[in-house]
């Protein structure tokens, strides 16, 4: 199971980096395993269109950020410090960022928010 680009997350509304270094998942392969059994990380999964998403924590050994983009990368919900093994999140989105824990607090994410997914300073991945 190999994931996909890595990528740059910014809140371009209020123009701060999310992370500089995310890895991109869009195989089912990549979305299925997630960060179970793995370090922190930080993770994008794209869905094909925006759909209801439920993420589980089990085999995931320490708390995560998550947040939900619908198709106009317009945050539409955040679940902040997901604990590992006791946690089942649900939301709604094309997109799913699985941060770090601490992430949202830093970097002052909010619902509503625009947020920008790039390959590279001067490339958007086609899939996004």
């Amino acid at each position: 199971m190999a994931y996909m680009d890595t990528v740059m997350i910014k809140n371009a509304s209020k123009g701060i980096v999310i992370s500089e270094a995310a890895r991109l998942c869009t195989s089912r392969a990549s979305k299925i395993r997630g960060l179970m059994f793995s370090q922190p990380k930080d993770l994008v999964f794209a869905f094909k269109e925006e759909q209801p998403i439920s993420l589980h924590m089990l085999f995931v050994f320490f708390p995560i950020d998550v947040v939900f983009l619908n198709s106009e990368m317009r945050v539409t919900g955040l679940r902040k410090g997901a604990m590992p093994f006791a946690s089942l999140i649900r939301g709604h989105g094309k997109y799913v960022l699985e941060l770090r824990a601490g992430t949202i607090a830093r970097t002052k994410v909010g619902v509503g928010d625009g947020v920008e997914i790039r390959v590279s300073a001067n490339a958007y991945p086609e899939h996004i």
